[in-house]
C-alpha cells in the first residue's frame, strides 16, 4: 500500500521553511532581472507576444466559443480513446474505491486527494485552451502516473488472480495494436 505522512511542522520549522521559500522567490527574481538587465530578455512582453501568435483574435472562448468547446471535447475524448474500454473501466472502479476507502484510511485518503488534485489540474489545463486539436497525449502525460495509480489501487484491492492479470494485460496489448493499425499516428 502506498502511504506516505507530511511532516509536522513546529513554529521554528515554519519559519524555516517560509525562509526557503523566500529565497527561491528572491533567486527567481535575480535571474530574470540579471536576464532582463544583461540580454534585455523579459518575461511578461515575451508571454503576450507568445500568446498572441498562438491566439492572433484573442482567448478562444470569446473569440471562437464554438470551437473551443470542441476542442475541449476532443481532448477529453483524446484521453478516453487512448485509455481504452479496459483501464477507463479500471481506473473509475479505482477511483471510486479510494473515494470510499479515504474515509477509513489515512494513506488512501492522502493518495485519493493527490489524484484529486490531478484531474483538477488537468481540467484547468483544458479550460485554459491550451491543448489544441491532437496535441492533448504530449500534453496531458503527467495524468498517466494517476490513472496508473488508480488502476493499482484497484487491482490491488480486487485480489485478482494471475490469470485475470494476464488477461487484462492482453486486452490492453491487443487495444493498442489494434489502434496502431487502423490509425494513421505518428510516434
Amino acid at each position: 500500500m502506498i502511504s506516505w505522512r507530511a511532516p509536522v511542522l513546529e513554529a521554528d520549522d515554519h519559519y524555516k521553511s517560509s525562509l526557503v521559500v523566500d529565497r527561491r522567490i528572491w533567486a527567481t527574481g535575480l535571474v530574470y532581472g540579471t536576464l532582463y538587465l544583461s540580454l534585455g530578455f523579459n518575461y511578461i512582453e515575451t508571454f503576450l507576444y507568445a500568446s498572441s501568435i498562438e491566439n492572433p483574435n484573442g482567448f478562444m472562448l470569446f473569440a471562437e466559443p464554438t470551437g473551443y468547446f470542441v476542442a475541449r471535447l476532443q481532448d477529453i475524448l483524446d484521453i478516453l480513446l487512448f485509455l481504452g474500454p479496459v483501464l477507463l473501466v479500471m481506473t473509475y472502479l479505482g477511483f471510486i474505491s479510494l473515494r470510499r476507502d479515504s474515509e477509513l484510511s489515512g494513506s488512501a485518503h492522502e493518495l485519493y486527494y493527490m489524484i484529486l488534485a490531478a484531474v483538477i489540474a488537468l481540467v484547468l489545463l483544458f479550460l485554459t485552451g491550451a491543448p489544441k486539436k491532437g496535441e492533448t497525449a504530449r500534453i496531458c502525460m503527467f495524468i498517466l502516473p494517476f490513472v496508473v495509480t488508480t488502476v493499482a489501487y484497484h487491482m490491488h484491492q480486487g485480489n485478482y488472480s494471475q490469470g485475470e492479470v494476464l488477461k487484462l494485460i492482453l486486452l490492453v496489448l491487443a487495444q493498442a495494436v489494434f489502434m496502431q493499425v487502423i490509425g494513421v499516428y505518428v510516434w
